[in-house]
């Protein structure tokens, strides 16, 4: 008798966490499937490899718009007051005001570099300033 209500214990114990992976997955089925999409536009936008991921996500999204980036360009000899404008006006940024506070903080207003970016819009002050000093 023992060993039955053990038996019966282990079987519903394991059903239990079979459920409980099955609704976590079934909860965020859209994550797991937008997740190559993601990383491969975080490698197009970095310019870094993601191991298994294609620079080119053209296999798994339509459109940059359906990943949430923005394109932006910064012209040679752009003042940072402009650029925190633009980005502010692409509604990457809330405030241009704090962005150039932010990026003369970081001592980064002089290492701006142009030419043409796909910026995340959920990207926060230092990921767009990480991406627009470095080489696109």
């Amino acid at each position: 008798m023992r060993n039955l209500l053990h038996n019966a214990s282990d079987l519903i114990i394991a059903l239990l966490i079979i459920a409980v992976a099955g609704i976590i997955i079934w909860w965020r089925v859209d994550a797991i499937i937008e997740y190559p999409a993601r990383m491969a536009a975080i490698a197009q936008t970095s310019g870094e490899s993601v191991e298994g991921v294609p620079k080119d996500d053209s296999e798994y999204v339509e459109s940059k718009e359906d990943l949430g980036l923005v394109s932006f360009t910064i012209k040679n000899g752009e003042s940072i007051g402009t650029i925190a404008k633009n980005l502010q006006d692409t509604g990457v940024i809330e405030d241009a005001d704090a962005f150039v506070d932010e990026i003369e903080r970081m001592n980064k207003d002089k290492e701006i570099q142009s030419g043409d970016y796909e910026i995340p819009k959920e990207a926060g002050d230092a990921e767009i300033i990480k991406l627009i000093t470095t080489k696109p």
